[in-house]
């Protein structure tokens, strides 16, 4: 009678777990950084440029995730598609006045990227 109540507790609480994990939902302010970072990178991948190359290519997973994000701006900020434009040109710019003032600035530009990338893999996996 044990191990039916057992096996029956086990069951129950397999069948309260999601039949797959959610992918977290970042701060949309911290999303948009990334998706302003994954933009300035993928733009100096189609380029050519050595350190972008570095780093795992972003035409597709990249695009998704700045989608990803625009949609959420329109949607919990209430923010047309000029407004999303003009809060990712501010971000951009933020990011790129950020690494040019930086003493290192390929450091500052690794340091934005690490939990960036970390995020996009946990959001969007290969």
């Amino acid at each position: 009678m044990n191990l039916r109540l057992a096996s029956l507790a086990a069951l129950v609480a397999a069948s309260a777990l999601p039949a797959h994990a959610e992918a977290p939902v970042a701060d949309l302010d911290t999303a948009v950084r990334c998706g302003a970072l994954f933009g300035i990178i993928h733009s100096e991948q189609k380029r050519g440029v050595a350190s972008a190359l570095e780093y795992p290519p972003l035409e597709v997973r990249g695009k998704e995730f700045f989608v990803r994000t625009a949609a959420r701006l329109m949607d919990e900020r209430h923010l047309t598609r000029e407004e999303v434009g003009a809060r990712f040109k501010a971000e951009t710019e933020k990011l790129q006045a950020e690494v040019v003032a930086a003493p290192d600035p390929a450091a500052a530009v690794t340091a934005s990227a690490a939990p960036c990338f970390a995020l996009l893999d946990a959001t969007i996996p290969q």
